[in-house]
């Protein structure tokens, strides 16, 4: 039970820091920040391949100076959906117990 207290714990620590640089990057994107500035460069080139598998669900509206990113939105989305997922699968195989079926043996049946 312990085991997946700290499991559990470290997946939602990491994704809890992913969401926020993917959330830097969106607001970034959204105010047009330059990509010559050396750390605006470093983050989307080291969140690009974060976000590649959803670059072509949404298109991206771009704005008069910046853009809304909705490829870095919806690569959010589905991070945060698959943590829940991974999460349950943990709870599911490190806490909940593998039957939960009494144990029924011909000696020990209710009789009617």
């Amino acid at each position: 039970m312990e085991k997946y207290y700290y499991i559990s714990a470290i997946i939602k620590y990491l994704t809890g820091l992913l969401e926020i640089v993917l959330g830097v990057r969106v607001v970034l994107k959204f105010l047009g920040a330059s990509s010559k500035a050396l750390i605006v460069e470093l983050l989307y080139k080291t969140t690009d391949f974060i976000t590649a598998p959803f670059k072509f669900i949404f298109p991206n509206v771009y704005l008069e100076k910046g853009v809304i990113d909705f490829t870095t939105l919806s690569a959010m989305l589905g991070y945060l959906i698959l943590v829940l997922v991974i999460l349950k699968l943990l709870h599911l195989i490190l806490i909940r117990p593998i039957s939960d079926k009494p144990n029924i043996t011909p000696q020990n049946r209710p009789k009617f």
